[in-house]
């Protein structure tokens, strides 16, 4: 009787429902992030994803930049999480995702600072708040070396790859539809600014088709345009072009899994990427991707795997709406747009040569660039930065 009572009080222990957070040793240091993850832009779906990844890991207290919202509502985990913050106001180690502008608003008495950038030049205004972290986390080998070239001490750098999450983003099966327009149809995700290229896109999607081509291009941006809503630079660009430009709208992480799925091709002429997120998804979804060759993504972006866009030049990184601060922010790619031209044609002419490298790219990202991947490799960082705070591996 007394054995099967022991072995009865063993199974109840073993599988217990218990809260990871509650086995974490006393002494050790509670894993602090501080983030934008409510919402979906690029910096949001980052923080959200690395900090749900790394939960999985360990407890991770999260304290987010955003207004809270009903959003949190969504994400269960998210909500424990943030509990958890509110019962550990004065963490030892704090973890800071996002932009360089918020690196110096980091809770904890030792800073990580996990951040992206995209020119050249970092100028000093970032650089003094980069220096506050005893540690400094970039997404790719590319972001290290600006880093570097600026004056970081490459001891302090780790690099920790952003990712994806490939049972949400993977492909679609699709029932044969007669009633469906079979066009071509081009996909661009991303934020409105120069550095994204869209001009470059427009002049090569110009010079790829006539009218008689049946292709769209679908421009997903997640922010408003400045002076003009998003339909109207479609609207604009269509009749100056001659071609369909159609304006997409801001859409939850799993309706843009659709998206890619519905697409033929995702286009990405960047000047430069910190990451570059919507090439990652797109990998994932098994939809090709062209894309500059140059920058970040170049980790996991190459000529097996995808279309890369040569470059014409280095150019000097302007912006009159996100650099009107007079700042030198060095150079950055200028895409060929008659390279462009040319890859958009070739997979518009060589669709099976196209689908077969996109298979490549979804296997390669899967098996080697998921967020399980990147919380793995920055709890490595972790332990060995808590074991110096705070003397617990």
């Amino acid at each position: 009787m007394q054995k099967y009572i022991t072995t009865l009080c063993l199974h109840i222990i073993v599988n217990a429902r218990i809260d990871p957070f509650d086995r974490i040793n006393s002494g050790a240091c509670l894993i602090h992030i501080n983030c934008f993850c409510l919402g979906h832009t690029g910096i949001q779906m980052h923080g959200r994803n690395f900090a749900t990844a790394l939960d999985h890991l360990e407890p991770v207290a999260l304290s987010p930049w955003d207004t809270l919202t009903t959003l949190q509502g969504s994400y269960p985990r998210l909500k424990r999480m943030i509990a958890r913050a509110k019962e550990n106001p004065e963490p030892e180690i704090g973890i800071g995702v996002g932009p360089m502008s918020h690196m110096g608003q980091i809770d904890g008495t030792r800073k990580i600072a996990y951040t992206v950038w995209e020119t050249s030049i970092i100028p000093e205004t970032e650089r003094h708040l980069l220096k506050q972290a005893q540690q400094i986390w970039i997404p790719s080998s590319w972001g290290k070396s600006i880093l570097i070239d600026n004056g970081f001490d490459e001891e302090q750098i780790r690099v920790i790859p952003e990712g994806v999450d490939p049972e949400i983003y993977r492909p679609l099966k699709s029932e044969p539809d007669s009633n469906r327009e079979t066009k071509f149809r081009i996909l661009f995700v991303g934020k409105w600014e120069e550095r994204k290229g869209i001009d470059i896109l427009l002049d090569a999607y110009a010079r790829a088709f006539t009218r008689d081509d049946p292709v769209e291009l679908i421009l997903q941006s997640q922010y408003r345009v400045r002076q003009q809503t998003l339909p109207e630079i479609a609207a604009q660009a269509s009749n100056t072009i001659g071609l369909d430009v159609i304006a997409g709208t801001l859409l939850s992480a799993r309706a843009m899994v659709h998206l890619y799925n519905f697409c033929d091709v995702l286009v990405l002429p960047t000047r430069a990427e910190g990451w570059g997120l919507p090439i990652i998804e797109a990998m994932a979804c098994g939809t090709p991707v062209i894309a500059t060759g140059y920058s970040a993504h170049l980790d996991y972006v190459n000529n097996e795997n995808a279309y890369l866009i040569n470059v014409d030049k280095m150019v000097p990184a302007k912006d009159n709406y996100y650099f009107s601060d007079g700042k030198d922010y060095g150079v950055w790619a200028e895409p060929s747009v008659d390279h462009l031209a040319h890859l958009l044609r070739h997979i518009y002419e060589h669709r099976e040569e196209a689908k077969y490298k996109a298979e490549v790219a979804r296997r390669h990202v899967t098996d080697h660039w998921t967020w399980d991947h990147s919380a793995r490799k920055a709890w490595r960082e972790i332990k060995s930065f808590r074991s110096a705070t705070c003397g617990a591996a």
